[in-house]
């Protein structure tokens, strides 16, 4: 009978731990999401007007028309690691769910086409083999060389690996702004 007493309360103590470490974890993870707010609301403040400059240039430029499939994948292994990482918890903190971003597809008018650069919030995220897409890099070009589309960006569930999915209809339509 002492056995049994025994094993019950280290299975009553193992649980009253396992409940400590999740509010611990619990606690600290807002603790730490109220700290990020707090950073994010002082470098919105601080980066306002450059911000709106580059809301507003992204506005001009036209758009990309997109069926909401998000099926076109881009390369992100040439993005800046910092600034996925830093999109990619700003995702997660910020907005729950699969939130959307708007990506600046770029090609370069004056050399060869063999990338389509994409950006988003003014940092370099991934790049487009031209390479199945002459398509898509012919309609960039035709636009000045910049458009926008939605997309879609997440980190994935191993490591420092990125997935930036781009909503693009087929065939390819274009909206002025």
């Amino acid at each position: 009978m002492a056995k049994r007493s025994v094993g019950g309360f280290v299975a009553l103590m193992l649980g009253q731990l396992a409940f400590a470490a999740y509010r611990n974890f619990k606690d600290k993870r807002t603790e730490l999401e109220a700290d990020y707010r707090t950073a994010l609301r002082d470098s919105r403040q601080q980066h306002a007007g450059q911000q709106a400059e580059y809301e507003e240039y992204l506005k001009s430029l036209p758009n990309l028309v997109g069926d909401e499939s998000f099926t076109l994948v881009a390369d992100t292994s040439t993005g800046d690691k910092f600034a996925l990482e830093a999109f990619t918890q700003y995702l997660d903190v910020m907005q729950k769910g699969d939130p959307g971003v708007v990506a600046l597809l770029t090609v370069n008018l004056l050399g060869d086409l063999e990338t389509i650069a994409i950006e988003v919030s003014q940092a370099h995220v991934g790049t487009l083999a031209v390479a199945g897409q002459e398509a898509l890099a012919e309609a960039i070009k035709a636009q000045g060389g910049a458009v926008t589309c939605a997309a879609k960006l997440r980190r994935l569930n191993y490591g420092d690996t990125y997935q930036l999915l781009l909503d693009v209809k087929l065939p390819l339509e274009i909206q002025e702004n």
